[in-house]
């Protein structure tokens, strides 16, 4: 699970050009940064991407997309 979240970290940072939790320079604030604060998705602009993003992000480990799901989506699917 801590792969796909990390993949999600990298398409969004590939896809808007800093990383979600930008303001995070400690891996306490990183930390709480992924238990309390919430991701702008806004700055993803394509929308298909921005659904991936935010089911491959979900803080919660069990609401977070399986790998089946996200080979599945798509944003993959149409666009490779």
């Amino acid at each position: 699970m801590t792969d796909l979240w990390a993949l999600g970290i990298t398409f969004y940072y590939l896809s808007a050009g800093k990383y979600p939790c930008g303001d995070a320079t400690n891996p306490i604030q990183l930390k709480e940064f992924v238990i309390q604060r919430d991701i702008d998705f806004e700055i993803i602009k394509n929308e298909p991407l921005r659904n991936l993003l935010k089911s491959m992000l979900q803080k919660n480990p069990s609401q977070r997309a399986t790998l089946d799901m996200i080979l599945k989506d798509p944003w993959l699917t149409k666009n490779c």
